[in-house]
């Protein structure tokens, strides 16, 4: 599982997960040895600010955040399952 690798790979940071079941990807973060306090922000700005990961059933607002660099899909439609959507830095929004 990626997530349990991405605390230790240098360069990266979870900043927000969106799932249908928010209390589900806590549970599995946990189980997977994240701390509470990494996945504990109020906020994706916060997430940023703090290097800590946002977690919300709200893909909308992941995706269309402005700190947001690349989204993946990991569930979903099988014949997608793993692709990445969007790797938008450093171009410009718009």
């Amino acid at each position: 599982m990626y997530l349990a690798q991405a605390p230790r790979t240098p360069g990266v940071h979870v900043a927000a997960i969106a799932n249908l079941s928010p209390g589900a990807v806590r549970a599995n973060l946990e189980r997977i040895g994240w701390a509470p306090d990494a996945f504990g922000a109020h906020s994706i700005d916060a997430a940023v600010k703090e290097r800590r990961t946002h977690i919300s059933d709200e893909w909308q607002k992941l995706a269309g955040h402005p700190a947001i660099d690349v989204v993946v899909e990991a569930a979903g439609n099988s014949r997608r399952r793993g692709r990445l959507h969007g790797a938008r830095a450093p171009y410009p929004r718009g």
